[in-house]
């Protein structure tokens, strides 16, 4: 068992680094949204109460407004791509674990030999 990389070692590992690549671009994107629905709720609260309603008025008005309501949205199928993407990361990283520990297994025997 050489510790050369094999052309299957290499694809897998250019899948490996397509999946990071993606999750890190997943949680970019529902940090964006965060960011927008932020931004959307304090604009119609602002709106509504200088409309004179309350502030708590105005805040159940915001929640329920449309920009909200579709920002929400996208961010919870972003959130939710963002958490598939992360645990397939996981994954690879248990795969990873594995095939360093039974690497290090068989070169144990092989020093025993």
């Amino acid at each position: 068992m050489g510790t050369e990389l094999t052309t299957g070692h290499e694809e897998r590992l250019a899948e490996i680094e397509a999946t990071l690549e993606k999750a890190a671009e997943a949680k970019a994107r529902t940090a964006e949204l965060e960011e927008r629905m932020k931004r959307a709720f304090a604009a119609v609260c602002i709106h509504q109460m200088d409309s004179g309603k309350s502030a708590a008025a105005a805040e159940k008005y915001a929640r329920s407004s449309k920009p909200y309501e579709d920002l929400s949205d996208q961010w919870i199928a972003a959130n939710y791509e963002s958490e598939r993407l992360q645990s397939k990361v996981k994954a690879n990283d248990l795969k990873i674990d594995v095939w360093r520990s039974l690497n290090a297994t068989e070169r144990a025997k092989m020093n025993l030999r």
